[in-house]
């Protein structure tokens, strides 16, 4: 595991392993998991066309969180077809 800690930002947010290609992924900590869950969580309790507003609001400019959320519902939406 490989942590930067020179930039001051707590180790579990940087957390890196080696993946199957070799290069550096980050692992996702405990509590950002929670926070990816319940934003999924209420996506997946209304309809998709309500899915931007929702993460709007629920994202609050954490696009990185966006992200992580709307892969997993593109992920969802590809195994529905």
């Amino acid at each position: 595991m490989i942590s930067n800690s020179r930039r001051g930002t707590s180790d579990s947010l940087l957390n890196l392993e080696r993946g199957p290609t070799q290069s550096y992924t980050r692992v996702m900590d405990a509590d950002r998991w929670r926070k990816v869950k319940q934003v999924l969580d209420a996506a997946l309790a209304v309809e998709p066309e309500n899915w931007t507003a929702l993460l709007d609001t629920q994202c609050a400019g954490d696009s990185e969180l966006r992200e992580q959320v709307m892969s997993l519902l593109g992920h969802l939406d590809e195994a529905r077809t």
